[in-house]
């Protein structure tokens, strides 16, 4: 009888196993963010946005192929296809008559962040990221309050973290 029960066992544990294939890992959202599927705008991206508890989540197809990806006031950030060039972007801003670049907050070969102001007014902050999801490359990078008003700097790192975590969406999840 224990044979029976035993093989029982092991054939019903072996059947679950196999059964499975390659099962995916699930994707959690950090604490305080939610997950967003950009698989519905052509884009097969999983993108963490901030809950609900930060504003509503909007997202707004502009022309181009550009979508805004918005969540309160200080999460507002631009996806274009293609790949951006990071390097002339870092050199351009060091060019800017206006704004001064006071610090890269963020130096890689994808992704800067910087901090920049003009004269002694208070400094604003921004950041550019270029992402590859499979074989397409996506520039990220922030979009300037509907008010006017400056992105704090950890409002500028929590969407370039957020950029930085994208995941590929599967077939499953679209």
């Amino acid at each position: 009888m224990k044979k029976v029960i035993l093989s029982i066992t092991v054939f019903t544990i072996s059947l679950i196993f196999f059964s499975c294939g390659e099962k995916k890992e699930e994707i959690k959202a950090p604490e305080g963010m939610r997950i967003t599927n950009l698989s519905s705008y052509g884009k097969p991206i999983i993108l963490f946005v901030p809950d609900s508890t930060q504003g509503k989540l909007e997202i707004t197809e502009q022309p181009g192929g550009i979508l805004e990806i918005k969540v309160g006031r200080q999460f507002d950030i631009l996806v274009k296809e293609g790949e951006e060039d990071i390097a002339f972007k870092k050199a351009d801003l060091g060019n800017d008559d206006v704004y001064k670049i006071k610090q890269f907050i963020v130096d890689e070969p994808n992704s800067i962040a910087w901090e920049w102001a003009i004269g002694d007014l208070p400094s604003e902050f921004h950041f550019i990221s270029v992402q590859k999801v499979g074989n397409s490359a996506y520039t990220f990078e922030d979009n300037r309050n509907s008010d006017g008003a400056p992105f704090s700097r950890s409002a500028i790192e929590k969407m370039l973290d957020a950029v930085k975590n994208i995941k590929q969406a599967t077939k499953k999840e679209e």
